[in-house]
């Protein structure tokens, strides 16, 4: 229900009065079990970005190491966390972390999938021949996407239109990042 009222009216519609009437819920039950919007907020990203990795960790599983277009998942990844209204979500938990402690099993859930993500992108490195740098460039290169797709999607009614691109360039722009990681990662590439 969130998520759908997320995508649909974006941050301001993630109050718990709205959220509790739309699922036809007492606005004391959603208050007693997140204690605030922020709190609803936070379990949101939370919740999103567990599935989230858990597709691309799925989705990257399952890649040919030797195929040309390696970089799908991350593609996918990309345009999860730039639309929908996703990026803006996470960037304000990010900007607002200082006034909240941080939920421990969340993160540390989080930091499990990240860890494992890396894990995955540094083993194909290392088939390369990428050595002792392969977790830190695999580090680099998840850096590279999340940051790049939480930008555009804050940024992209901004941004776009003053670089004269359009929505269909953003798809355009996502593909290619994939592409070049792709070959980055594929077998023959230079480490």
């Amino acid at each position: 229900m969130a998520e759908r009222r997320l995508s649909a009216h974006g941050l301001s519609g993630l109050a718990i009065a709205d959220v509790a009437a739309e699922a036809g819920m007492s606005h004391g039950t959603l208050l007693h079990h997140f204690g605030s919007s922020e709190g609803m907020r936070s379990a949101l990203v939370a919740r999103m970005a567990e599935r989230l990795l858990d597709e691309v960790l799925v989705l990257e599983s399952q890649a040919d190491p030797a195929a040309a277009g390696m970089g799908d998942f991350f593609e996918r990844l990309f345009a999860q966390l730039s639309g929908g209204g996703h990026a803006r979500l996470i960037a304000w938990m990010m900007l607002s972390r200082d006034d909240e402690p941080a939920d421990a099993g969340a993160m540390t859930a989080t930091a499990d999938r990240f860890d494992h993500l890396v894990g995955l992108i540094a083993g194909r490195l290392r088939q390369r021949g990428a050595g002792a740098q392969a977790d830190r460039t695999a580090r680099y290169i998840v850096l590279l996407v999340i940051s790049s797709a939480i930008g555009l999607g804050v940024a992209r009614d901004s941004l776009l239109p003053q670089l004269a691109l359009s929505g269909k360039d953003e798809a355009g722009f996502a593909r290619w990042l994939s592409d070049v990681i792709g070959a980055h990662l594929s077998p023959g590439a230079a480490p």
